[in-house]
Protein backbone atom coordinates (compact mmCIF):
# COMPACT_ATOMS: atom_id res chain seq x y z
CA UNK A 1 0.00 0.00 0.00
CA UNK A 2 3.14 2.27 -0.01
CA UNK A 3 2.38 3.23 -3.47
CA UNK A 4 2.93 6.50 -5.22
CA UNK A 5 0.08 8.75 -3.99
CA UNK A 6 -0.77 9.77 -7.47
CA UNK A 7 -0.97 6.22 -8.81
CA UNK A 8 -3.74 5.30 -6.15
CA UNK A 9 -5.19 8.25 -6.90
CA UNK A 10 -5.59 7.55 -10.75
CA UNK A 11 -6.83 4.11 -9.97
CA UNK A 12 -9.10 5.65 -7.89
CA UNK A 13 -10.48 8.18 -9.86
CA UNK A 14 -10.78 5.79 -13.15
CA UNK A 15 -12.85 3.50 -10.43
CA UNK A 16 -15.23 5.51 -9.93
CA UNK A 17 -15.59 7.23 -13.11
CA UNK A 18 -16.81 3.88 -13.89
CA UNK A 19 -18.81 3.33 -10.80
CA UNK A 20 -19.14 6.53 -8.75
CA UNK A 21 -20.25 4.11 -5.68
CA UNK A 22 -18.15 1.39 -5.64
CA UNK A 23 -17.62 0.14 -2.46
CA UNK A 24 -13.68 -1.31 -3.11
CA UNK A 25 -12.70 1.67 -4.72
CA UNK A 26 -13.46 3.46 -1.66
CA UNK A 27 -12.73 1.69 0.95
CA UNK A 28 -9.27 0.78 -1.21
CA UNK A 29 -8.94 4.34 -1.11
CA UNK A 30 -9.50 4.75 2.80
CA UNK A 31 -7.10 2.12 3.27
CA UNK A 32 -4.45 4.42 1.02
CA UNK A 33 -5.16 7.05 3.45
CA UNK A 34 -4.29 5.38 6.61
CA UNK A 35 -1.73 6.70 8.45
CA UNK A 36 0.12 3.34 8.68
CA UNK A 37 0.59 3.63 4.94
CA UNK A 38 2.42 7.04 5.02
CA UNK A 39 -1.16 9.07 5.28
CA UNK A 40 -2.85 10.83 8.06
CA UNK A 41 -5.36 10.36 10.44
CA UNK A 42 -6.83 13.42 9.23
CA UNK A 43 -7.08 12.75 5.39
CA UNK A 44 -8.40 9.30 6.00
CA UNK A 45 -11.53 11.05 8.04
CA UNK A 46 -11.53 13.94 5.50
CA UNK A 47 -11.89 11.19 2.88
CA UNK A 48 -14.48 9.54 4.85
CA UNK A 49 -16.55 12.28 5.40
CA UNK A 50 -16.43 14.26 2.28
CA UNK A 51 -17.70 10.91 0.05
CA UNK A 52 -20.16 10.67 2.92
CA UNK A 53 -21.58 14.06 2.00
CA UNK A 54 -22.53 13.18 -1.64
CA UNK A 55 -23.70 9.70 -0.50
CA UNK A 56 -27.60 8.55 -0.96
CA UNK A 57 -29.01 7.99 2.98
CA UNK A 58 -28.62 4.16 2.87
CA UNK A 59 -25.56 3.66 1.13
CA UNK A 60 -23.11 1.15 3.05
CA UNK A 61 -20.53 3.23 1.99
CA UNK A 62 -21.27 5.42 4.91
CA UNK A 63 -19.27 2.15 6.74
CA UNK A 64 -16.48 4.20 5.53
CA UNK A 65 -16.16 6.27 8.97
CA UNK A 66 -16.56 3.15 10.63
CA UNK A 67 -13.56 1.76 9.02
CA UNK A 68 -11.68 5.10 9.59
CA UNK A 69 -12.39 4.71 13.35
CA UNK A 70 -11.26 0.71 12.88
CA UNK A 71 -8.36 1.88 11.27
CA UNK A 72 -7.49 4.89 13.97
CA UNK A 73 -8.24 1.88 17.00
CA UNK A 74 -5.55 -0.39 15.27
CA UNK A 75 -3.14 2.10 14.83
CA UNK A 76 -3.61 3.26 18.58
CA UNK A 77 -3.42 -0.11 19.74
CA UNK A 78 -0.91 -1.37 17.40
CA UNK A 79 1.57 1.06 16.27
CA UNK A 80 1.02 3.97 18.85
CA UNK A 81 1.22 1.06 21.29
CA UNK A 82 -1.32 3.04 22.99
CA UNK A 83 -4.16 1.18 24.46
CA UNK A 84 -5.34 3.32 26.61
CA UNK A 85 -5.81 5.70 23.98
CA UNK A 86 -7.89 3.18 21.63
CA UNK A 87 -10.25 2.29 24.24
CA UNK A 88 -10.41 5.70 24.84
CA UNK A 89 -11.31 6.14 21.15
CA UNK A 90 -14.99 4.64 20.91
CA UNK A 91 -15.50 6.32 23.96
CA UNK A 92 -15.15 9.85 22.78
CA UNK A 93 -17.77 11.78 22.93
CA UNK A 94 -17.81 13.70 19.21
CA UNK A 95 -17.13 10.49 17.83
CA UNK A 96 -20.27 8.56 19.66
CA UNK A 97 -22.38 11.33 18.40
CA UNK A 98 -21.23 11.27 14.77
CA UNK A 99 -21.71 6.73 14.72
CA UNK A 100 -25.32 7.31 15.72
CA UNK A 101 -26.10 10.44 13.29
CA UNK A 102 -24.09 8.09 10.46
CA UNK A 103 -26.29 5.41 11.76
CA UNK A 104 -29.80 6.90 11.94
CA UNK A 105 -29.43 7.57 8.31
CA UNK A 106 -28.09 4.75 6.78
CA UNK A 107 -27.54 1.79 8.41
CA UNK A 108 -30.23 1.88 10.72
CA UNK A 109 -33.04 2.67 7.46
CA UNK A 110 -32.00 -0.76 6.13
CA UNK A 111 -34.09 -3.41 7.18
CA UNK A 112 -32.31 -6.29 6.11
CA UNK A 113 -29.26 -6.93 3.80
CA UNK A 114 -30.06 -7.71 0.06
CA UNK A 115 -26.53 -7.34 -1.53
CA UNK A 116 -24.22 -10.04 -0.99
CA UNK A 117 -21.91 -7.01 -1.04
CA UNK A 118 -23.33 -5.32 1.89
CA UNK A 119 -22.36 -7.53 4.31
CA UNK A 120 -19.00 -6.64 5.10
CA UNK A 121 -19.60 -3.30 5.47
CA UNK A 122 -22.30 -3.97 8.13
CA UNK A 123 -19.99 -6.22 9.30
CA UNK A 124 -17.78 -2.97 10.08
CA UNK A 125 -20.58 -0.82 12.04
CA UNK A 126 -21.97 -4.17 14.02
CA UNK A 127 -18.14 -4.23 15.39
CA UNK A 128 -18.05 -0.26 15.78
CA UNK A 129 -21.23 -0.56 18.09
CA UNK A 130 -20.02 -3.34 20.15
CA UNK A 131 -16.96 -1.27 20.75
CA UNK A 132 -18.63 1.95 21.17
CA UNK A 133 -20.81 -0.40 24.08
CA UNK A 134 -24.59 0.88 21.89
CA UNK A 135 -26.39 -2.62 22.29
CA UNK A 136 -29.16 -1.54 20.37
CA UNK A 137 -27.23 -0.51 17.23
CA UNK A 138 -25.27 -3.79 17.42
CA UNK A 139 -28.63 -5.97 17.88
CA UNK A 140 -30.25 -3.93 15.04
CA UNK A 141 -27.15 -5.51 13.08
CA UNK A 142 -27.00 -8.61 14.13
CA UNK A 143 -30.67 -9.15 12.76
CA UNK A 144 -29.65 -8.00 9.65
CA UNK A 145 -26.19 -9.97 9.58
CA UNK A 146 -27.46 -13.36 11.04
CA UNK A 147 -25.42 -16.27 10.30
CA UNK A 148 -23.71 -14.37 7.46
CA UNK A 149 -20.63 -12.54 9.24
CA UNK A 150 -17.70 -11.82 7.87
CA UNK A 151 -14.32 -12.59 8.80
CA UNK A 152 -13.22 -9.15 8.78
CA UNK A 153 -13.48 -7.12 11.05
CA UNK A 154 -13.62 -10.08 13.27
CA UNK A 155 -10.35 -11.54 12.32
CA UNK A 156 -8.18 -8.81 12.96
CA UNK A 157 -9.14 -8.97 16.64
CA UNK A 158 -10.00 -12.33 17.19
CA UNK A 159 -8.92 -16.36 15.97
CA UNK A 160 -10.62 -17.55 14.40
CA UNK A 161 -12.65 -15.32 13.64
CA UNK A 162 -16.19 -17.22 14.62
CA UNK A 163 -14.70 -16.33 18.32
CA UNK A 164 -15.10 -12.54 17.72
CA UNK A 165 -18.72 -12.68 16.27
CA UNK A 166 -19.95 -15.30 18.81
CA UNK A 167 -18.66 -12.71 21.50
CA UNK A 168 -20.43 -9.98 19.57
CA UNK A 169 -23.92 -12.06 19.88
CA UNK A 170 -23.63 -12.61 23.44
CA UNK A 171 -23.21 -8.59 23.48
CA UNK A 172 -26.38 -8.10 21.97
CA UNK A 173 -28.64 -10.11 24.33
Amino acid sequence: LQLDRTVTDGWFVEAISRDPFNQQAHFRKLFALCQKWSGSHDEMYSFARQTMSKLPDASTLHSLIYLAYQEHFLYLAHFDKNPDGARALPRNSNIRTESIAVYERSFGRRPTITNVADYWPHNVAAWWFMMMDKKEQARQEAKKIGRNFTEYPWLIFYVPPTKGYQKFLRFTR
